[in-house]
């Protein structure tokens, strides 16, 4: 579950990923990534969430998909191959929608596929 203290920001134009080294370091960070690609952005975790119409937080949920790959709120997952809802965290838990709340955590990984998010893949929903 150390996944779980790990953050990515939404900058209206980019996904930037370990957004929590700035956080870690609680200094100046050496630039974030995005997809590939280096991108310098705050100086110090906090400024992410002094702006919040600039930027939007979202937290790791601690759990990865059935390829591996971690899940973030926001994230659009598919369950069993043909549910689409996306990642939400709501009264204290991560959960998913799809018209009724349901705590994320009591699904097996190997039935959860992250297609995309709301930011980046907002058609997918």
């Amino acid at each position: 579950m150390q996944d779980r203290f790990r953050f990515r920001v939404w900058d209206k134009e980019h996904m930037i990923y370990d957004a929590e080294f700035a956080y870690d370091t609680m200094t100046m960070n050496n630039g974030l990534l995005v997809g590939n690609n280096k991108y310098f952005q705050c100086e110090y975790f906090g400024e992410y969430l002094e702006y919040p119409e600039r930027y939007t937080v979202m937290q790791c949920t601690g759990m990865k998909d059935k390829n591996g790959k971690l899940i973030y709120e926001g994230d659009i997952v598919k369950i069993h191959n043909d549910v689409i809802v996306k990642i939400i965290f709501d009264k204290g838990c991560f959960s998913f929608t799809d018209g009724v709340y349901n705590q994320a955590c009591y699904w097996k990984k190997d039935t959860l596929e992250v297609i995309g998010n709301i930011y980046e893949n907002p058609d997918l929903i």
